[in-house]
Formats: C-alpha cells, sequence, structure tokens
C-alpha cells in the first residue's frame, strides 16, 4: 500500500494545484463565489458598528454565511470529481452550514475571550514594562491558540466528508491527519490573522476613509479568498490521501 504524504509533501502539492484548481472551483458555483466576495466586508465588521446599518451587516453576514457552505460543498465535490451539488438545500449543505457556523463562532469566542484576557492582565499589572507585558501577552495567546487549532485542522476533513458522505466523521479525519495536522492549523492561524487585519482595516477606512487603510482592507480580503481556495484544495488532497 503507497504511503500517505507527508506534512510537507501535502502542503507543497496544494500550492502547486493551486493555480490549475482555482478556475474550476469559480466555475463550481460562480453565483455563490459572487455572493462570498460581495458579503465578506461586512460580515467581518458585524460587531464593530451599531444603528441602523446593522441590520444590513447582519444580513450580509448570512449570506457570507450560506454562500460560503455552498461554495466548500461545490469545491470539494468539484475537486473529488463528483457530481455537483443540486440547487436546492439537502441533507450535506445544511451539515456545512452547521460545520463552518461552527467553526466561526468558535474562533470568535477565542477572539471574545482573548481580548477580554488582554484587557484583564492590563489592568492586573500597570506599571510592567512594555516589551514584558507584550512578550506575556504572546505566551498566553498562543497557549489558548495553539490547541484549538490544532484540534480544528485535525477535524479540517470533515469538510470533504460531509460533502462526499453527508457525515462529518471528526473520529475519522483524526485518524487520517495524524502527524499531519500543522499545514490545516497553519493556514487557519493565518486565515484568522488575515481577517482580523481585514477587520480592523475596513473599520478604520469606515471612520477616516484613510487610504492606507483601504488598500491594507482590500490585501487583506484578497489574501483571505486565496487562504479559503487553499485550504479547500488542502482538505480534498488530503482526503484523497487518507489511508
Amino acid at each position: 500500500m503507497p504511503q500517505p504524504l507527508t506534512a510537507r509533501r501535502l502542503l507543497g502539492q496544494t500550492l502547486r494545484q493551486f493555480p490549475q484548481q482555482v478556475p474550476g472551483m469559480f466555475a463550481a458555483a460562480p453565483l455563490a463565489f459572487v455572493l462570498f466576495v460581495l458579503s465578506l466586508p461586512g460580515a467581518l465588521v458585524l460587531d464593530q458598528f451599531g444603528g441602523p446599518i446593522e441590520r444590513w451587516l447582519l444580513l450580509a453576514a448570512v449570506v457570507c454565511l450560506l454562500s460560503l457552505a455552498r461554495l466548500a460543498l461545490a469545491w470539494q465535490r468539484h475537486l473529488a470529481q463528483a457530481p455537483s451539488p443540486p440547487l436546492r438545500p439537502d441533507g450535506a449543505y445544511l451539515r456545512m452550514v452547521v460545520l463552518i457556523a461552527g467553526a466561526l463562532l468558535l474562533v470568535a469566542g477565542l477572539k471574545s475571550l482573548s481580548t477580554t484576557l488582554g484587557v484583564a492582565l492590563y489592568f492586573k499589572m500597570p506599571d510592567t514594562p512594555s516589551t514584558v507585558f507584550l512578550t506575556l501577552m504572546l505566551l498566553l495567546w498562543l497557549a489558548l491558540w495553539l490547541p484549538v487549532m490544532h484540534r480544528m485542522g485535525a477535524w479540517s476533513l470533515s469538510l470533504p466528508q460531509v460533502a462526499l458522505t453527508d457525515r462529518f466523521g471528526w473520529q475519522q479525519s483524526r485518524q487520517a491527519l495524524r502527524r499531519r495536522v500543522w499545514p490545516f492549523s497553519l493556514m487557519l492561524l493565518m486565515l484568522t490573522a488575515s481577517t482580523a487585519v481585514a477587520t480592523g482595516s475596513l473599520t478604520t477606512a469606515w471612520r477616516t476613509g484613510w487610504a492606507n487603510a483601504i488598500t491594507t482592507a482590500g490585501a487583506a480580503l484578497i489574501l483571505s479568498v486565496a487562504l479559503i481556495l487553499a485550504f479547500a484544495i488542502l482538505c480534498a488532497t488530503a482526503y484523497r490521501d487518507r489511508e
């Protein structure tokens, strides 16, 4: 039996496939892709603004979630050369919505906890030198984020599992990715960071119209979409290569 790809080779194969696979992934669900890209900025700043605009941002967040679930389903089936998903929502689509919504809620909760801990640490150590404080904050955030990202990375093959078998397959994903989780966790961390940068820059651009913030927000959004595409390819590649 052929041995599964190592983590490094899995990541390298994903990067090599990226330019070839992206056009077909766009063609697999073009309307959902356009809706996702257009709604993503509003979804990212949902908790940054109040007032009348909040309902439109909430609508953007719902559209973003539903279109991303449609994309994930279509992409995994396209990459596996399986039949396209039906236009009407089915069990696989609903499970994909639940899977992605759960991951987003987990990351949002972790971000909120990180902020709360940072503020609490600041008030507990008011006279601490900035270098020491930042070092402690970094260590605290790493201790908080790395285990969660590792677990989320280990569950990454649930995306193709849902798309192709209509089951989450948590245990199967962990077994297939043992000793090969770090590319998934790394990509998820990078995606979390890029969306955080996009959120901050979009908020600054909205309030000040600062050109640098607009440029940074645009670059971070493009990077975020590219990382989502790459993550989908990584999951499909690992699913094909599973033991």
